[in-house]
């Protein structure tokens, strides 16, 4: 388990940045005065970076919402006091909360779900994943008027789901036999369209692009798959150049071939990026 370092929470104080915020007040008409406030500075972190030890600063744009019912202020008021707050640079962001004029006031730190591409470790075998990450549980602060509480507050990250499968994006290398002039295995032809199967519960269309690998051609595909799940490559035409004989009674022509290969499952955190496919090719049939 990765433990943060707090070492530079002192620092990125200096840095702070107060943002903008709007306010939900239900059913409460009570004004802000400096006898009946206080101020909350709240960091906010997520694990976005498994390259780096620790939780880092959450996005920019995160919305955090602090809640209080209006009884913790005036008796008989119905409903509850609500104010949305978003995270500014370095995770940051600083409130000033109404409070009664004597005693305190808990609210409720809430804030919606979001989506980020959490950057993997470098033997990963991809290079990001979607994650969800959602607030931690029940966490609170308690105020009272003339004071400052500084709070931290975390995100736990889990994986997208998407129907039945957890996707993990992967880069996939291919490379087949389309020209016998060639003394290496050669790249997909370009603009060939691909077809990615997973039985009849998944499948996705892609175009691969040229790579370079030590001075060797492939056609990578950069693809979110489900993890676990034996990939199909689902057999696709391609023009292959023939040469028969050699010397002055060599002859070179063109046929149709069709193109397959089966693809390994891929779990979330595998090692192996890179790994190479050797399509396999037969002539198409006439008939």
């Amino acid at each position: 388990m990765k433990k943060r370092n707090l070492a530079g929470l002192a620092v990125l104080g200096l840095a702070m940045l107060t943002t903008s915020c709007s306010e939900d007040v239900t059913t409460s008409d009570l004004t802000l005065d400096a006898g009946k406030s206080a101020k909350v500075k709240i960091y906010v972190y997520a694990d976005t970076n498994l390259k780096t030890a620790g939780k880092e600063a959450a996005p920019v744009g995160t919305e955090i919402i602090l809640k209080a019912v209006n009884t913790d202020f005036e008796d008989g008021k119905a409903g509850e006091k609500l104010m949305v707050y978003t995270v500014g640079e370095g995770g940051y962001f600083e409130a000033t909360l109404p409070v009664a004029s004597e005693g305190s006031v808990t609210y409720s730190i809430d804030a919606p779900d979001f989506e980020f591409d959490q950057v993997q470790q470098d033997d990963d075998i991809a290079t990001t994943i979607n994650k969800v990450y959602t607030i931690e549980a029940d966490k609170k602060v308690t105020v009272i008027s003339r004071t400052t509480e500084v709070v931290e507050v975390s995100f736990n990250e889990k994986e997208k789901m998407s129907g039945e499968f957890k996707f993990v994006d992967v880069n996939i290398y291919l490379r087949g036999d389309f020209d016998q002039n060639s003394a290496v295995l050669d790249p997909i032809p370009a603009g060939t369209s691909l077809t990615l199967k997973v039985n009849d519960k998944w499948s996705a269309v892609v175009t691969p692009e040229n790579k370079n690998i030590n001075g060797d051609i492939y056609s990578k595909i950069s693809v979110s798959v489900p993890a676990g799940e034996t990939i199909e490559l689902l057999d696709f035409e391609a023009i292959k150049t023939i040469v028969e004989g050699s010397g002055e009674s060599q002859k070179t022509y063109t046929k149709t071939y069709v193109y397959s290969a089966t693809l390994a499952s891929y779990s979330l955190g595998q090692n192996g990026d890179g790994f190479p496919y050797n399509l396999k090719d037969t002539e198409k049939s006439p008939f």
